[in-house]
């Protein structure tokens, strides 16, 4: 009886359905919010073991992951209106969306290890936020499919789902490309250039140190040269590449 009552009053599906129900009640948008944006954003400024800091288990993948996840972040935004019109806009999302909860099942197994071993000290519970990035992603997706299935044509449903899934790959990447080339080029004027385009390139890696990787790096340990501006200019180019950048202020 008191299934049934708690049934009723919900609408007649039972609550773990109705996760996954068009269109998203304001509750479920403000979890999204804070488990898909707030949350895993708070986790990557925090990071010094994973992605930030001299001895960071995954360095060589920090651009990527910033740049997937700033994407992902912006599509799990825009899909919040894909409840409406156009009615292309489902379609062209649900793919990005479900590549974003692949992506967060990932992290989350990749740094499992390090999660379980941190809840000694509770941090290890933020470890976790990952899978919980996975559910919102994926929930966004299976919403952003279905309203896509019922709404278009089975042409433009495939037309957009092949557009949607080529943008979660093809833009990410472009973006490390640019962002990893613009950085090379800061540091290697910081090792090659004049006092005053050395400077210019420091304030340029505040920004963009994050899309350095080891190779950068070793170029500025292979001469630092002696003691002087040049060796300093060098050396805080290694601190911002190894932290992903400062604020130039």
């Amino acid at each position: 009886m008191r299934g049934e009552i708690r049934r009723t009053q919900s609408g007649g599906l039972p609550s773990w359905r109705r996760q996954f129900v068009t269109p998203a009640t304001r509750a479920q948008r403000i979890f999204d919010a804070l488990a898909g944006i707030l949350l895993p954003a708070a986790c990557l400024c925090a990071d010094t073991i994973f992605f930030q800091g001299p001895h960071a288990v995954f360095r060589e993948f920090r651009s990527k992951a910033y740049i997937l996840s700033a994407f992902e972040m912006a599509i799990l935004v825009l899909s919040w209106f894909s409840d409406g019109r156009p009615k292309l806009l489902a379609g062209l999302l649900w793919g990005p969306l479900a590549a974003g909860a692949c992506f967060g099942s990932i992290v989350g197994v990749a740094i499992l290890p390090w999660s379980i071993g941190g809840l000694v000290f509770f941090m290890g519970i933020l470890g976790f936020s990952p899978f919980l990035c996975t559910f919102v992603y994926g929930r966004g997706a299976v919403r952003a499919y279905r309203s896509a299935r019922l709404r278009l044509r089975p042409a433009a449903f495939l037309l957009s789902t092949v557009l949607g899934l080529q943008a979660a790959f093809l833009c990410p990447y472009l973006a490390d490309r640019v962002a990893h080339r613009l950085a090379a080029e800061a540091t290697d004027t910081v090792i090659h250039g004049d006092e005053v385009s050395a400077d210019a390139a420091l304030r340029r890696l505040c920004w963009i140190g994050w899309a350095a990787g080891p190779k950068e790096i070793g170029k500025l340990w292979a001469d630092p040269g002696p003691e002087g501006p040049r060796k300093e200019r060098m050396l805080r180019a290694v601190g911002l590449i190894e932290w992903g950048g400062a604020f130039p202020w």
